[in-house]
């Protein structure tokens, strides 16, 4: 059975035209050439990947498509959700802004022990029934909580 591209592609939003290569273009124009795509976009740190660019999304209707995550996948944009009005929100903006500076960290490294954020994920006796050979994983996930991967990205 053939599949039927669209005629015309899904819409594109581009964020860093300029920073991003002509092969990421055209891995996230055959994306959305897809019958099912609905839309798609590229961040400034678009990159070549496996069925879309790193830092590439598509938003597709009636589907799923497991492998377009880039296979960059342990790198992340995050959204943090403070339960404030945004009126709120503008008036300490300073305030939030180094709120997330201070439990935010970019690099393989995360904070140093005493600075580490405290989640009640670290607590879970569940870490504790882990085998022999995944054990040093409480260790890494206390090191990596409220880091941001490698550094080759971008927080808002």
């Amino acid at each position: 059975m053939d599949t039927i591209l669209r005629t015309e592609p899904a819409p594109l939003n581009v964020w860093g035209r300029e920073l991003i290569d002509e092969a990421s273009f055209q891995q996230i124009n055959d994306a959305a050439q897809l019958p099912v795509t609905l839309r798609v976009a590229l961040m400034p740190d678009a990159h070549i990947g496996y069925g879309l660019p790193i830092g590439g999304v598509a938003a597709l209707e009636g589907a799923l498509a497991p492998y377009m995550v880039g296979v960059d996948i342990g790198c992340r944009m995050h959204a943090t959700i403070f339960g404030r009005n945004p009126i709120h929100l503008r008036q300490d903006k300073r305030g939030y802004v180094k709120l997330l500076q201070d439990h935010t960290f970019f690099g393989r490294q995360g904070p140093a022990k005493n600075q580490r954020n405290e989640h009640p994920i670290l607590d879970d006796p569940r870490w504790r029934q882990l085998p022999h050979h995944l054990s040093h994983l409480h260790e890494k996930a206390a090191e990596q909580l409220g880091t941001s991967g490698g550094g080759n990205h971008f927080v808002e």
